[in-house]
């Protein structure tokens, strides 16, 4: 099932079959049906009706959901082709929103107005959930990344991509207390060094300070933990002159 950030995917792949098709008129209403009265009005509304129903129909098909289904009557290789790249697996809602739409333009419109509305309700959930990010230590760094990653990409996807800075901003905020010298040395910077890219390496690399800095005082622990247990393992010399008898003159 396709998302609703999905639904620009969507658009650009049925606008190619359509176009392939030569049907993509009908749709966007460059070519309308004709009106009684004008010249070779049957041949020209009979040239429409079939364009009409041919991208009606690839439009109707991309909302399916059960491609198997739709794939059983098909006689050859190639009608499994035709039809499976229409199948786009969509939710089955939108079908039920343009069963009554009567022309293909109708129905592109009707997809658009649906998916518009999602997408914007979409982007709401996703900036929710990018001021909702907490730190997991059991991702580190990469896995901190990776949550902003993923919001930025479908935010981009939905051509309302995060601001940079706004980035920055949220990593930064987010990050525990054992990377407080990021934090601090940050707003130290220039402009030119306050990007994305370079505040994750800086993370990185620091992620790695801090984990050899953390063996290494294992190291010492133990090492001071065994000069300790040898200590105590040696048997104590005796002391002589404490004990000495007076002799009597």
């Amino acid at each position: 099932m396709a998302y609703p950030y999905e639904s620009n995917s969507w658009r650009i792949l049925m606008k190619v079959i359509l176009e392939c098709d030569g049907t993509y008129d009908v749709v966007d209403g460059n070519s309308m049906k004709p009106e009684q009265g004008v010249e070779d009005y049957m041949a020209k509304l009979d040239c429409w009706t079939k364009a009409n129903s041919k991208a009606k129909k690839r439009l109707v098909l991309s909302l399916d959901t059960q491609p198997l289904l739709r794939v059983a009557t098909c006689e050859t290789a190639k009608d499994v082709w035709n039809k499976l790249r229409l199948v786009l697996s969509l939710d089955t809602q939108p079908l039920l929103r343009v069963a009554t739409c009567e022309t293909a333009k109708d129905v592109w419109n009707k997809l658009h107005q649906i998916y518009d509305n999602q997408s914007a309700e979409n982007i709401d959930l996703l900036r929710n959930k990018f001021h909702n990010i907490e730190w997991e230590w059991s991702g580190g760094v990469q896995g901190h990344l990776a949550k902003f990653d993923e919001i930025q990409t479908k935010m981009t996807m939905l051509k309302k991509p995060i601001d940079e800075g706004d980035m920055c901003a949220r990593f930064l905020q987010t990050l525990p207390k054992e990377f407080d010298h990021i934090y601090v040395t940050w707003h130290d910077l220039s402009l030119e060094d306050k990007t994305w890219l370079k505040l994750t390496k800086r993370c990185l690399n620091y992620e790695l300070r801090i984990a050899g800095r953390d063996e290494g005082n294992t190291a010492i622990a133990m090492m001071s933990k065994s000069k300790t247990n040898i200590a105590m393992k040696q048997p104590s010399k005796p002391k002589f002159g404490g004990c000495q008898s007076q002799r009597q003159i």
